[in-house]
C-alpha cells in the first residue's frame, strides 16, 4: 500500500472545520451492528427502510461503513448495475472518474477519482477535495459477491465489497450489502468520515434504485470479467470451435 502523499497537509484545517460541523450536526452515526437478527427485519427492508452502520476496526483510525438496502429488481439485473463501473459517473455519489482495465477472467483492475464537498452551504464555506484510488476487482458471479483491495491511490487504504441476494416474493427483489472501509491517513479526515458514511452511504442504495428502472439493462451485455463461469465456458468454447474458420 503507497503511504499517504502530501497531498492534505493544507487540509488539516478544513478537516478541522468540518469535524466541528459534524459535531454540531443534528445526525449521528450508529457504533452498532445493523439490527440483522430482528424478527421484522426483511419486513422493514422491503418497506424500503435502509440500514446503515459505521463500526470502529481495532488499530485504525478509520470505521468500516456498511449499508443494507432493498433493491426492486432481481439479482442479475442489479449485477449488471453495479459491474458496470465505468457507468458510476453518471449516477454513484462522488465519482467522477471511473476506468476498468482487464486483469483475468474474474478480474479487473478500476482507477477511480472522487470528490467530496467539505463544509456547509449554510456556513457560506463549501470545499471541493479530490482523491483516487486503484482498485484489484474480483468477481464470484455465481454468488453475486464483488471484493476488493487497494492497488495504489492517495490514500493510505480502502476494501470493502458487495453482495446481492435474493429477496422478497420468489426472489424477485435484491437485498443488497455494501460495506467499505476507507482510511485517508490524517486524522482530523478520518474522523470527519465517521459523518460522510451516514450522509453517503444511503445514496449508494438511492442511486442503485433509480438506475435499475433503465429499460436497456434487459438486453445489456455483462463485462467479460462478470459473466458467469458456465456462460462464459460456453463463449469459449465456441470460440474455439470456431477459430480459424473464416465466417464471411
Amino acid at each position: 500500500m503507497k503511504p499517504f502523499k502530501n497531498a492534505f497537509p493544507r487540509l488539516a484545517a478544513v478537516g478541522a472545520f468540518f469535524l466541528l460541523l459534524a459535531s454540531c450536526a443534528s445526525k449521528s452515526v450508529p457504533a452498532t451492528e445493523i439490527p440483522e437478527n430482528l424478527p421484522d427485519f426483511d419486513q422493514r427492508l422491503l418497506s424500503g427502510k435502509i440500514f446503515t452502520s459505521a463500526l470502529p476496526i481495532e488499530g485504525s483510525p478509520a470505521r468500516l461503513g456498511k449499508v443494507i438496502g432493498m433493491i426492486d429488481a432481481p439479482p442479475d439485473i442489479v449485477w449488471k448495475v453495479v459491474t458496470r463501473y465505468e457507468d458510476y459517473v453518471n449516477y454513484m455519489p462522488l465519482v467522477v472518474q471511473s476506468k476498468v482495465t482487464p486483469l483475468g477472467p474474474t478480474t479487473c483492475k478500476l482507477y477511480q477519482k472522487y470528490q467530496l464537498k467539505l463544509g456547509s452551504v449554510n456556513f457560506g464555506k463549501v470545499i471541493p477535495v479530490s482523491y483516487w484510488v486503484e482498485l484489484r476487482m474480483n468477481h464470484d458471479a455465481r454468488l453475486f459477491h464483488i471484493d476488493w483491495d487497494m492497488l495504489g491511490g492517495d490514500i493510505v487504504n480502502t476494501y470493502g465489497s458487495w453482495d446481492l441476494l435474493p429477496f422478497g416474493p420468489g426472489g424477485k427483489k435484491t437485498k443488497l450489502t455494501y460495506q467499505l472501509y476507507f482510511e485517508v491517513g490524517n486524522p482530523l479526515m478520518d474522523q470527519s468520515a465517521k459523518f460522510l458514511d451516514e450522509e453517503v452511504l444511503p445514496l449508494v442504495i438511492t442511486s442503485i434504485r433509480e438506475k435499475v428502472k433503465d429499460p436497456g439493462l434487459a438486453t445489456l451485455t455483462l463485462p467479460p470479467y462478470a459473466v458467469p463461469p458456465k456462460q462464459r465456458s460456453l463463449e469459449q468454447d465456441v470460440e474455439k470451435a470456431f477459430e480459424g474458420v473464416d465466417l464471411r
